[in-house]
């Protein structure tokens, strides 16, 4: 077996920055080495790099202590401020596609003219009339935001392969990996909740394909924030309870001042997921959400599952283990974790 050339993927969030390097082959994806940091204070605000020199420095700091050799890299971000559309055109030679699939994102829904579009086939179908239809989905992404990112790929002396958003990167990976924590969702409908600490993604995959990405404007560490200004306790410390697995959620006495502090942010977050699965079932009448996995760093959250699970009605777990990733390097509290990453190295 020919060994391919390992990428690095850099999955750069709002508070840390996870880092793979690995290749896929074959139905496998190799994971080599794995690792994470804190994004460095000030140096990124809303995804817009603010000191760059700080952000490469650390990085690159940390690629060499962690032996990293390669210098082919793929960034992934989660692109919140991206529009992201599903578009339905009959069908077009590529060069009339770029076309019609521009006009429709800076005419139709505002985007600018110097925009960045990528966009993938998701389906195939007819109308009422009969007619086919090609479903697209289409991404418009600033290119300040790529010139940026590029940018610091440079800093770090290192070879730009790709820039990639959390929504491709997941797409990429549920289509190839579909047994999760032993459970073969190919042909299920699930829920993945990514719970970043200033956003979280929320994808809903039936038979295979993404039908619905939805960013919700709740983070993991507005829990910090929130007991903080309650109780006068730096956000440190209640970090630290949280990566200690101190549970926020139970209703036990040495818990409970907690849980009625946070009980309006775990409602608000149960409600928005609600909301979403509702949407789904209204669009897809014959279909219905079965399973939610967490995933992300918020997913580690003590009680968490458990408490989701009770208020949707349907099992809810993290995501622990996906067959076919090469997890030697990955234990299985770990891996909800670095899922964008993962995606970003499919690179066909």
């Amino acid at each position: 077996m020919v060994k391919l050339k390992s990428l690095l993927s850099i999955d750069i969030g709002s508070d840390r920055i996870k880092l793979v390097q690995g290749y896929y082959r074959k139905d496998t994806l190799y994971i080599e080495k794995i690792g994470h940091l804190p994004v460095p204070e000030y140096s990124i605000e809303k995804e817009r790099i603010k000191n760059g020199k700080a952000l490469a420095d650390d990085i690159i700091n940390y690629i060499n202590k962690q032996n990293i050799k390669t210098k082919d890299v793929v960034i992934t971000i989660n692109a919140v401020g991206s529009v992201i559309r599903d578009i339905d055109l009959p069908k077009a030679n590529p060069k009339e596609l770029n076309s019609m699939l521009e006009n429709e994102m800076i005419h139709t829904y505002h985007v600018s003219e110097t925009d960045f579009i990528q966009y993938k086939l998701l389906d195939t179908f007819k109308d009422e009339a009969g007619t086919t239809l090609d479903k697209y989905r289409v991404a418009a992404l600033s290119a300040d935001i790529i010139g940026e990112y590029h940018e610091l790929v440079k800093m770090m002396k290192l070879n730009p392969v790709a820039m990639d958003i959390n929504l491709n990167c997941m797409d990429k990976l549920l289509n190839k990996f579909t047994t999760i924590n032993g459970q073969n969702i190919a042909d299920k409908t699930v829920m993945f909740v990514d719970l970043g600490a200033q956003n979280t993604t929320v994808y809903i995959n039936s038979m295979g394909k993404q039908r619905v990405s939805r960013n919700l404007n709740i983070g993991s560490s507005e829990v910090e924030k929130i007991v903080s200004d309650e109780t006068l306790t730096s956000t440190k410390v209640i970090k630290k309870m949280k990566e200690e697995g101190f549970n926020f959620l139970s209703k036990e006495y040495e818990n409970e001042q907690y849980y009625s502090i946070l009980k309006s942010y775990f409602y608000n977050l149960d409600q928005e997921l609600r909301n979403i699965i509702r949407f789904y079932t209204s669009r897809f009448e014959s279909d219905s959400v079965t399973q939610v996995f967490l995933m992300g760093g918020g997913s580690a959250l003590s009680g968490l599952s458990e408490y989701l699970q009770e208020n949707l009605n349907m099992p809810v777990e993290r995501v622990q283990k996906i067959l076919n990733i090469n997890d030697d390097k990955i234990s299985e509290s770990t891996m909800h974790a670095y899922l964008n990453a993962f995606g970003a190295l499919i690179r066909c």
